[in-house]
């Protein structure tokens, strides 16, 4: 799930430094450099020296990782679409009963938050 956000972060800010991934992803350095190593070894980034800055280290998204995140991003769509059906396909009384239900769990979310 940590990749699949970090290149989600990569696909939009790209390059970016390892730190800077890590405060986009809410982690620190040493956890941001194990996830851009495990990227890289699944050949879903790559890193590389910072031609402005040779101590700093960025990364970026390659194509498989790019493709990746498009096939995850066309895949949310059609499930969105779908949902959108079945919604349109239910009565009034459970679409009410249903936004009940959703509204608790809400609630139950927000005070472990």
């Amino acid at each position: 799930m940590a990749q699949l956000r970090a290149l989600r972060v990569l696909s939009h800010e790209q390059p970016l430094a390892i730190g800077a991934l890590g405060e986009r992803l809410g982690v620190g350095l040493p956890a941001a450099s194990r996830l851009v190593e495990r990227l890289v070894g699944d050949e879903f980034a790559e890193r590389y020296e910072d031609p402005a800055d040779r101590r700093r280290a960025l990364v970026r998204p390659t194509v498989r990782g790019q493709s990746a995140i498009e096939a995850m991003q066309e895949g949310r769509g059609e499930g969105q679409r779908r949902l959108l059906e079945l919604l349109a396909r239910l009565p009034e009384p459970k679409l009410a009963a249903l936004r009940e239900g959703l509204e608790a769990l809400a609630a139950e979310a927000a005070r472990d938050a």
